[in-house]
């Protein structure tokens, strides 16, 4: 499996943002979900608190 995969229509220059972006995104809604989980019952996730 390749590490970076490259659009040929477009190449290296348009692609890395293209994917860069789109990681960028999925970091984004997983920490802010995770902020929205943490708010509404008032624990720390990942720690194994109860």
């Amino acid at each position: 499996m390749p590490i970076f995969v490259t659009i040929p229509a477009v190449g290296t220059f348009v692609t890395f943002p293209i994917f860069s972006g789109q990681l960028l995104a999925l970091a984004l809604v997983y920490f802010l979900a995770a902020r929205a989980r943490t708010e509404t019952c008032g624990d720390t996730p990942g720690l194994g608190v109860w």
